[in-house]
């Protein structure tokens, strides 16, 4: 898992799941799962800047939309549905393809991007 952090404009918390469909038989950048601590708007507006890429963009008109994006008040309500083969959240949060991207202070096990996640 890789980390960020970022400083939101407003205090609601909230975070988004980017999911990327790999529509158009190809993924959008690195990682499958993309948590970024923001509320939907933000977090999608934050997720072009870092990304260079319109998390609603659709590549493929048959395959639908390049991310699916979820909201929810806690990152551990976003994960359950997601999780396959009795993983847990750890070791959902631990896969080299699932980013998280936290506001300052607030993440329990950040760590520095190494140079080739920047």
């Amino acid at each position: 898992m890789a980390t960020e952090s970022i400083i939101p404009r407003e205090t609601h918390p909230a975070w988004t799941h980017f999911w990327d469909m790999s529509s158009g038989g190809e993924e959008k950048t690195k990682f499958e799962h993309i948590f970024i601590e923001l509320p939907d708007q933000e977090a999608k507006e934050y997720f072009e800047l870092r990304f260079g890429r319109d998390p609603d963009h659709v590549t493929c008109d048959c395959c639908g939309n390049d991310f699916s994006v979820s909201e929810a008040e806690t990152l551990v309500e976003l994960i359950p549905g997601i999780l396959r083969g009795g993983k847990s959240i750890k070791d959902f949060l631990d896969q080299d393809d699932v980013l998280v991207i936290y506001q300052p202070g607030n993440a329990s096990f950040e760590r520095p991007l190494s140079p080739s996640e920047q």
